[in-house]
């Protein structure tokens, strides 16, 4: 019974360690090429200063106002959710 139990706790621990080493939704790159769609809340800090993409997969989040700059083009996949915050602009 013993062993049973340690067995147990040892195989918690090793899932608890697996689950925290994720990867944050905050920190996917908006330009990745192939982001993960179970962590494809992406919040959008900065000015798009080079050519991106934004996938229909994600969720974006505009929590201030953006710009797009430096001649870059935004490309918006079809089916992208867009959250823009009250009073902030794209």
């Amino acid at each position: 019974m013993k062993k049973t139990i340690q067995f147990i706790t040892t195989i918690l621990a090793f899932s608890l360690l697996v689950i925290s080493c994720g990867k944050d939704s905050n920190d996917i790159d908006p330009k990745d090429e192939n982001p993960d769609p179970e962590l494809c809340d992406i919040h959008i800090k900065d000015d798009i200063t080079e050519n991106t993409t934004w996938k229909a997969s994600c969720v974006y989040y505009i929590d201030r106002s953006i710009n797009v700059t430096n001649n870059s083009i935004l490309t918006i996949e079809p089916g992208t959710i867009i959250k823009i915050g009250q009073g902030q602009k794209l």
